[in-house]
Formats: C-alpha cells, structure tokens, sequence
C-alpha cells in the first residue's frame, strides 16, 4: 500500500470519472456497513447519484468521518 492513499485514489476517481471508487483501509465504515480489510473496496458507482460516507475505526471503535463522497453514477449502456 505504500504510495497509495484513498485520498489519492479518490483524485484519481473524480478525474478520471471511473465507474469504481477504489478505498484502501484497514478498517473503515461505508454508508453504515463495516468493512475490516487490508485490501481495496470497490463501491460501484450506480446510474444514479448518492453520498459515500467512510467513516475510520480506531482500535475497533468509530473515530473520525474522513471523508464524504457524492458519487455520480455512470450508465454502461
């Protein structure tokens, strides 16, 4: 993961418009659902706009909201 940031994977998202928002996070909270992973989280941006909330977890409690994402979807057809 080194060089790698969610931040810098979100600058690379919103210029390049991708259908994907890749996240890396050991642990971390996305619109109410926990995820504990050391590896990227692909939340597929639907046809529609909605918000992206990640949220950090600190030694297992909830700590900070780092950011939050509107997310505008992309029709594949």
């Amino acid at each position: 993961m080194a060089g790698h940031s969610w931040l810098t994977l979100l600058k690379d998202f919103l210029r390049t418009g991708s259908p994907f928002l890749a996240i890396w996070a050991y642990a971390y909270e996305i619109n109410g659902h926990r995820w504990v992973s050391r590896d990227t989280l692909e939340a597929p941006c639907l046809p529609w706009t909605y918000k992206v909330e990640v949220t950090e977890f600190v030694n297992g409690k909830k700590g900070k909201t780092l950011k939050v994402i509107t997310c505008v979807g992309h029709d594949p057809f």
